[in-house]
């Protein structure tokens, strides 16, 4: 049994560089040496943010946290399915 503690990780602002950090975070052997890291957030924006930072991993995208498996080299990913409108990224937008 995999003992190491499950952390659940918040994507930031879906027009921010938070996404991007959250890809990149979640594949780094530190992070996964010391947890199993879980994203919460929109698998449209973090496909989004993987393909701008050239990350061509796996995103796994749950429904709940019995449905992650915390695969190596994957990112798991809590889809909260709630993006009401497409993202404009790195713009300010009150909607």
């Amino acid at each position: 049994m995999d003992e190491r503690p499950i952390i659940v990780i918040s994507m930031g602002d879906p027009a921010g560089i938070g996404p991007e950090i959250a890809v990149e975070a979640v594949l780094g052997n530190v992070i996964t040496e010391l947890c199993r890291p879980l994203i919460i957030g929109e698998l449209s924006v973090l496909r989004s943010a993987a393909e701008l930072k050239g990350i061509d991993a796996p995103i796994l995208a749950c429904q709940s946290l019995d449905d992650a498996r915390f695969a190596p080299s994957t990112i798991e990913l809590l889809d909260l399915g709630n993006l009401m409108q497409p993202v404009k990224i790195g713009r300010v937008d009150p909607h």
